[in-house]
């Protein structure tokens, strides 16, 4: 006889609840067969149809007082089980001996509808599939091929060499380049030093050398020259002082360049130079203030004396009053914070300016302060070169002195499209300007004249305004050859003479 599956068994009993039912039935009935008198039976059965008393029942209690006692029940022994016939036996119930332990109850099961289980297809292999259905590996292994170097020629292995030692040498002496270079004091860095005076033989020596005429002057320009002598002629009784440097090549006009004269307001450019020398020192903020007291106060040209003393203005603002309307008062403030008149004229020295004095304050009416033509145009050379003042300092200077107010006199002899930054001088005994000429076809020259005349002349001013316009008709004249057919416009000198003529 085949062996059930256990009760137990998942599998086995998903199989068999649908006929739990009956073995609960089968089970009731076996207890009823093998214990009749232990079921109790309801009273209503037991009662008889006729009335009288039935059997089964107990006699009727008596009162509690004449009930006889208690008697401890008498348990009888159960039956002994009968076979159950074969043909009745679950067929899924496995015999278990009388020591075995009871069979547990059944735990609720809720019916599932089997669904038959998918088989896994096997994947189709590459053999069945069509070619284009066959996909490569996405990474194929390939055999790495070692590449060879290959070696140079021994032909050229002293040209590489070679080449390498120079690329070597070339950035070992960029580096060395750039270092002696920071350790050379540049020519700004020299004049800051010496600006205070720390070497003033190798100062006034070095100084000297700049200034000497075979380092920085050229050809004598004799023609311009011949020109401006022919027109200074023409003006009786005045003693002009003229001094032209093209500043490219250095060609020059000199006439009594070195005889000295009164500087009127032309020393405030030696003075506006020791100010910005200082500046570049940090010994002088261009904000820092400077007060007005009452021994500044100076008469004559300026606006500055009409101030209350003590007033306050910044440094850079009174050496521009000092410069574009020639103020006396400031120029005197200056020479006081840059240390005095002896201070002063201890730097020109140094600087190899040995006829340019300052020897009285603002305004010199006697004319006690002295320079010549030579010098102021060799200042504003040194200048021009950055040689004296940085880069940054120069260009506040021209643009202080392209401020001038006062245009009468050598800016008249200009043409459209020249600028000019100089500064002025008027005395009783002389009129002077002094300034550095850019024209319109980009040459730039230095002209410095100064007119000795008697008890305020007026044909000085005419005589400088008459030089200033032959001298930049000389500059300013086309660098290129124009044919004979093109008009040219009349010069200004021409156009001066025509209205000279006209009168």
């Amino acid at each position: 006889m085949p062996t059930s599956p256990s009760f137990f068994d998942p599998s086995s009993r998903r199989r068999n609840t649908g006929k739990a039912w009956l073995r609960r039935q089968w089970r009731n009935r076996l207890s009823e067969e093998s214990a009749p008198h232990s079921r109790v039976t309801p009273i209503s059965s037991r009662r008889p149809k006729s009335g009288g008393s039935s059997p089964d029942l107990p006699p009727l209690q008596t009162p509690r007082a004449s009930r006889p006692p208690l008697t401890p029940p008498v348990r009888l022994a159960p039956p002994a089980r009968r076979p159950i016939p074969s043909e009745l036996r679950p067929p899924l119930q496995q015999s278990r001996s009388a020591s075995s332990e009871p069979i547990p109850p059944l735990r609720p099961e809720t019916f599932r509808s089997k669904r038959p289980r998918r088989s896994k297809r096997p994947e189709p292999s590459p053999v069945n599939l069509p070619k284009a259905a066959v996909r490569p590996p996405r990474h194929r292994e390939r055999p790495r091929e070692r590449l060879q170097r290959r070696s140079m020629p021994s032909a050229l292995k002293p040209f590489l060499y070679v080449a390498q030692l120079s690329f070597v040498g070339v950035g070992l002496s960029a580096i060395a380049g750039t270092v002696l270079s920071m350790w050379t004091p540049s020519k700004g860095d020299l004049s800051a030093s010496q600006a205070d005076g720390s070497s003033p033989g190798l100062e006034s020596q070095t100084v000297a050398a700049r200034w000497s005429p075979e380092l920085s002057l050229g050809q004598e320009l004799t023609t311009l020259e011949t020109s401006l002598q022919q027109l200074a002629a023409q003006y009786p009784g005045l003693t002009p002082g003229v001094s032209v440097v093209d500043v490219a090549t250095g060609d020059y006009v000199a006439m009594s360049e070195m005889t000295a004269f009164p500087a009127a307001s032309t020393i405030k450019i030696p003075i506006l130079v020791a100010f910005f020398r200082a500046v570049d020192a940090g010994k002088v903020r261009l904000d820092e203030p400077l007060t007005m007291e009452a021994q500044h106060v100076a008469e004559g040209s300026g606006v500055m004396q009409y101030d209350e003393p003590g007033m306050q203005y910044p440094a850079l603002e009174v050496a521009l009053l000092m410069i574009t309307q020639s103020d006396n008062t400031a120029t005197n403030m200056l020479i006081d914070r840059l240390g005095g008149i002896d201070r002063l004229n201890a730097q020109f020295r140094e600087w190899g300016l040995t006829e340019t004095t300052l020897r009285e304050r603002l305004p010199d009416l006697e004319g006690t302060n002295t320079t010549t033509p030579q010098e102021l145009a060799k200042l504003l050379g040194q200048i021009e070169r950055g040689e004296l003042v940085s880069m940054r300092s120069r260009d506040r200077m021209f643009r202080i002195m392209e401020r001038t107010v006062n245009d009468a006199l050598l800016p008249q002899g200009l043409g459209e499209g020249a600028s000019i930054a100089h500064k002025t001088g008027n005395l009783r005994s002389v009129l002077a300007d002094a300034g550095s000429i850019d024209a319109p076809n980009g040459k730039r020259y230095i002209a410095v004249m100064l007119v000795r005349r008697p008890d305020e002349d007026e044909r000085a001013a005419d005589l400088i305004r008459e030089m200033s316009a032959m001298v930049y008709d000389h500059f300013a004249k086309p660098t290129s050859s124009f044919p004979q057919t093109v008009l040219v416009a009349p010069t200004v000198t021409e156009m001066q003479q025509a209205q000279r003529m006209g009168r």
